[in-house]
């Protein structure tokens, strides 16, 4: 199921969410924002301007390092392998999630070495 936290146009998402709700409408706490912040997620602007960030606490990517191509790749569930452009294969884990913050969806991933 999708969180979903919710800013209006003339609210700043600097701040905490005033709305936060799943998917199915029944609402979510402000406890189940902080639990989920860290997982799959992407920044969406509505019609109406309107920003969500919509997180997928069940989508989780694997990165890996290919010694042939010496490129980490990340990996998610039923998508084609993605280059992150990290060629250092002692990259540390937050050079990687740094990287996989450069994305319009970020991926929580397990970092497979």
């Amino acid at each position: 199921m999708t969180l979903i936290a919710r800013w209006s146009a003339a609210e700043d998402p600097l701040f905490d969410p005033p709305e936060v709700f799943w998917d199915d409408g029944r609402p979510a706490t402000y406890q189940d924002y902080l639990d989920h912040m860290g997982d799959t997620h992407e920044l969406v602007i509505c019609a109406d301007g309107s920003l969500e960030r919509r997180m997928y606490p069940w989508i989780l990517a694997d990165v890996r390092y290919d010694g042939y191509i010496q490129m980490w790749f990340m990996v998610a569930p039923g998508q084609e392998p993605l280059s992150l452009d990290l060629k250092d294969i002692n990259a540390t884990d937050e050079q990687i999630i740094s990287v996989l913050y450069e994305f319009p969806k970020v991926y929580k991933a397990r970092i497979r070495r």
